[in-house]
């Protein structure tokens, strides 16, 4: 959740900055948030399948993550500078906000027991 928030707050900062240095640290934030949820994504999708299907669930997850920001950002870029980019940043902003549900709704889904990626979830709800 806290990936999101930051990642979020990163993009409504560059929607709202006003000068570049403000651009550059609102930036800063989203990379900080982007940088913290794709770990965390994969440690998700990998505590949702037994140890024995680790590697493709991997593959799977990469590929899939790979091709959405491939694309979706070229895709996102023509729109929002079609449109308004400022609307765009923001839009992006709420989607972003969207998924925390779903990250607070994973995180309490039952996980295959011996799952080394179930043992790292644990471990990380017991510190905090």
């Amino acid at each position: 959740v806290a990936a999101v928030t930051l990642e979020a707050a990163g993009l409504a900062g560059m929607a709202t900055a006003t000068s570049t240095p403000l651009a550059l640290v609102a930036l800063v934030v989203m990379a900080i948030g982007q940088g913290l949820a794709v770990p965390s994504l994969g440690l998700l999708a990998l505590a949702s399948v037994p140890p024995s299907r680790h590697g493709r669930t991997a593959g799977a997850f990469f590929a899939y993550f790979d091709a959405g920001v491939g694309l979706g950002g070229p895709i996102v870029g023509v729109a929002a500078r079609a449109a308004d980019p400022t609307g765009g940043l923001f839009a992006a902003a709420g989607a972003v906000l969207a998924t925390a549900p779903v990250a607070l709704l994973a995180r309490s889904k039952p996980r295959p027991r011996g799952s080394q990626a179930t043992v790292c979830l644990e471990q990380g709800r017991a510190r905090g």
